[in-house]
Order: C-alpha cells, then structure tokens, then sequence
C-alpha cells in the first residue's frame, strides 16, 4: 500500500511539455518531418519560384483529458452480535470440556487438564471426575461408545456469570475390572439436557460452578 515512485504515466494520458520535442513514430522529430514532405512537394511543382509557400505545420498537442481516479468503494463492516459471539465462546468452552472427559477415561493427563474447567459446586462435574479417577487408580478399563455434544444455548447474561443449556447424549457403558467382570454399568441417554452457570474467572477463563439436570 505503499506509493511507488517513478511511476510510468498511463497510455494516452501524456501532456505535451513546453520545449519538450514530441517525437512520431519512427523516431525523427515531427517538425522535420514536415518540412522534407514540404521540399518533396516544391520539386514536383517543376521549380516554380511563384508558387505558394507551403503552410508551416504545426505540432499537434495532445489534449486528452485525463481519466478521473475512480474512488474506491467502502464497505462497511458487518456488524457482529455480542450475544452471538458469547454463545460460541460458551460452546467453545463445553466442547474443550467434554473433550477432556471423554478423553480422561484412557489419559492421566485429560483428567487433571479437566478439573480446571469446574468448581467443586458442579455436582454432576464433580461425579464424572471421581468416575474417571477411579478408573486409573483401579486399573478399569471404560467400555462403550463415548459422549456427544447435540448443542448449546445460551440462556442469560449477568455481567461476568452466564446462565447455559448443553444437549448431550450418550450409548450403554460399563466399566470392567482387570478379570473383564463388570463392574458398573451406564444407561444411553439421549438429548439429555443439563443446565449449567459458569463464571468468567479472568484471566484462567470459562468455570462451571453450577448444573441442573433438565426432567
């Protein structure tokens, strides 16, 4: 976006400068080429001192006018909705946390990364984080299809606290022990919804500090 100078001026554009010679095409100066056209004509009039002197040509100038500069066009900036832009913050929170879960049954490390993501007054968070500890300290093994995010809808705004409904669904589980005996079992749901409030802890983000289970 810079100007670039030295810049080339644009095809048929170009004035004619006081002084400056203009030449034609084949490179001799337009005022000379006039007068050899004019001594061409006197010598085919057989010499006669009487005829009229031919009239002087003159170099023409160019006066096109310059092409105006087009104006560019303004765009205007589309407008984004904050509640919009919150609710996809808000699903993009659930969705790192619902990640985590599903992956803490097989990773250490998915279940410690998890537990920043709820306070102790999640209930229901706090359950599905002991079931995973469990299953590492007793070397269970999670059997089954895992978890989904059907959506999120953002319900309330109160400054720094939101107010959410997440969609989930789940298929039969069970956990087994190290002789494959089972141990506990889970039944499918399907679009079960839970309320949920969080509360933007600046700067860690996102916190879950509140559910309901929807009947």
């Amino acid at each position: 976006m810079h100007d670039q100078e030295g810049a080339a001026a644009e095809p048929g554009n170009r004035r004619v400068q006081r002084g400056r010679m203009v030449r034609s095409g084949s490179g001799m100066p337009v005022f000379v080429a006039a007068a050899l056209a004019a001594l061409l004509l006197s010598g085919c009039a057989g010499g006669d001192d009487s005829a009229a002197a031919p009239t002087p040509t003159s170099t023409p100038q160019d006066t096109a006018t310059p092409e105006p500069t087009p104006t560019p066009e303004t765009t205007a900036e589309p407008t984004v909705d904050p509640t919009e832009a919150l609710e996809a913050e808000i699903t993009e929170f659930f969705e790192e946390y619902i990640d985590l879960v599903n992956e803490s049954w097989t990773s250490e490390e998915a279940l410690v990364r998890s537990r920043d993501y709820f306070s102790e007054t999640c209930m229901s968070c706090a359950a599905v984080y002991e079931l995973a500890e469990r299953v590492h300290k007793d070397a269970l093994t999670y059997e089954g299809d895992l978890g989904t995010l059907d959506g999120v809808e953002l319900l309330t705004v109160n400054g720094n606290v939101v107010i959410f409904v997440a969609t989930t669904s789940s298929a039969d589980a069970r956990l087994l022990n190290e002789d494959g005996v089972s141990v506990q079992r889970f039944e499918s749901t399907q679009e079960l919804q839970v309320i949920y409030h969080a509360v933007d802890d600046a700067p860690n983000g996102w916190v879950l500090i509140k559910d309901e289970v929807l009947p």
